[in-house]
């Protein structure tokens, strides 16, 4: 038996990231979207802010199921990335509790819904930032860098503060 032409490797590879992506990004996204609709309709300035971050970075992820970050079209990848940012520092609260309780005994399908499209996102973010430095794009790679870690050190704080 022959090993597989490298063009049949490739082309399991490019579809193997948009089925990730849309198997445990968008798609467990959208109910934890939908459900956070229901209960965030308190009035509450925070939990308006929570819903629209939870909603642009579900848009985020659909987006990034169909417009993977190496494209030709560098400002699609940063306006994507601009909604996953938001998405990560609105999921960061729920994710961070998940965490923090710890990972054994916690329903699997909870775990797949909370952390997968965090997990999705923070992977689409990376493949961001490792494009943009290998463009060159210095400046470009330490603003996204220092949103990242504001949005990492001081969003979990607000929200829970």
């Amino acid at each position: 038996m022959t090993a597989p032409c490298l063009t049949q490797r490739s082309a399991g590879r490019r579809l193997l990231r948009p089925a990730a992506y849309l198997l445990l990004g968008a798609a467990p996204a959208l109910p934890v979207t939908l459900l956070g609709s229901l209960f965030f309709l308190s009035g509450d300035i925070r939990a308006w802010l929570l819903l629209a971050g939870a909603w642009l970075g579900s848009l985020g992820l659909a987006l990034a199921v169909f417009y993977p970050p190496h494209t030709e079209h560098p400002r699609r990848s940063t306006c994507i990335f601009v909604l996953l940012l938001c998405g990560e520092l609105a999921m960061a609260p729920l994710s961070g509790s998940v965490l923090a309780a710890g990972l054994i005994g916690v329903n699997p399908v909870l775990l797949l819904l909370i952390l997968g499209p965090a997990l999705v996102g923070l992977h689409y973010l990376g493949l961001c930032l490792l494009r943009f430095s290998r463009a060159g794009a210095d400046l470009w790679l330490g603003l996204q860098a220092g949103a990242l870690l504001l949005a990492a050190a001081f969003g979990t704080f607000w929200f829970l503060g």
